[in-house]
């Protein structure tokens, strides 16, 4: 009997010692890095969304091909506007003629729509640098059926200037719109001289667009109040065929023939670099 309860406490005993040793047994780990690298984006222009708040992501926008012009890089113009003030009457005395809405279609909806005229900057340097757009009338109207007939006192104005970014909600934090442009003055697109460009848009002291597209829609907060329903059909059919942020002044001492006069406008986007 004895043989048999010291058989049995030994059998304990070793149990028990085992117990121990699981407790005090040490983890190993080993570490491995992670590593990515981001470098700027040399794409092609042409391809703007939406202008409306951030941080929302915003629908491709598709204007007629006819109706704007881009650059390439990092930093590109994703799209400026082709401006048309359709037909109008001759007149004898100064007249103001609105700009016609663009168009195009949004995302996947192929159904033409009305879409305004606006200019979109991209930044995808992935550096902490500043950029300007400026715009400049190359010469004065000049009609496509007479070169020596042209209108040097015809001048476009800018009346709205709405500013958009895709990542920031406030986009006046980040960049300033047309210099000179408020509630109560527009703004000439000069005429023949590069130097005396127009700002448009351009970074803010200290600040940074790197990674999102800036946009500046030329039309009032009444007609281009909600990126979200502008383009449905309600509001579509409400628009008329002009909008007053883009005008057209001309005196009544620019002779007109029965024709079709035309200008060429250049953006220029510069950086700091």
């Amino acid at each position: 009997m004895k043989f048999r309860v010291f058989l049995f406490s030994l059998s304990t005993i070793t149990l028990i010692g085992g117990m121990n040793q699981s407790v005090t047994t040490d983890a190993a780990e080993a570490s491995t890095e992670t590593t990515l690298e981001f470098i700027p984006n040399d794409a092609n222009g042409g391809n703007p969304v939406v202008p409306g708040k951030g941080p929302e992501e915003r629908a491709r926008i598709y204007p007629e091909k006819t109706d704007g012009s881009f650059t390439n890089g990092s930093l590109r113009i994703e799209h400026v506007p082709a401006i048309r003030f359709g037909q109008q009457k001759i007149s004898s005395k100064i007249e103001y003629y609105q700009a016609l809405w663009g168009s195009g279609t949004v995302g996947e909806d192929e159904t033409k729509v009305k879409i305004p005229s606006f200019a979109q900057v991209t930044d995808e340097r992935g550096i902490q640098s500043s950029w300007e757009l400026t715009v400049y009338q190359e010469k004065a109207f000049q009609n496509t059926k007479n070169d020596k007939n042209t209108l040097e006192n015809t001048r476009i104005e800018i009346h709205e200037g709405q500013l958009f970014n895709t990542v920031e909600p406030d986009a006046s934090v980040l960049v300033s719109g047309v210099l000179g442009l408020d509630a109560s003055n527009a703004v000439d697109i000069p005429v023949g001289v590069k130097g005396n460009a127009i700002k448009v848009m351009a970074t803010k002291e200290g600040k940074t667009t790197d990674g999102s597209k800036t946009s500046i829609v030329f039309a009032s907060a009444k007609d281009y109040d909600n990126d979200a329903t502008f383009y449905a059909a309600e509001k579509q059919a409400a628009l008329s065929i002009d909008h007053s942020g883009i005008q057209l002044r001309t005196p009544g001492k620019d002779k007109k023939e029965k024709a079709t006069y035309s200008a060429n406008l250049i953006w220029t986007l510069t950086d700091s670099i």
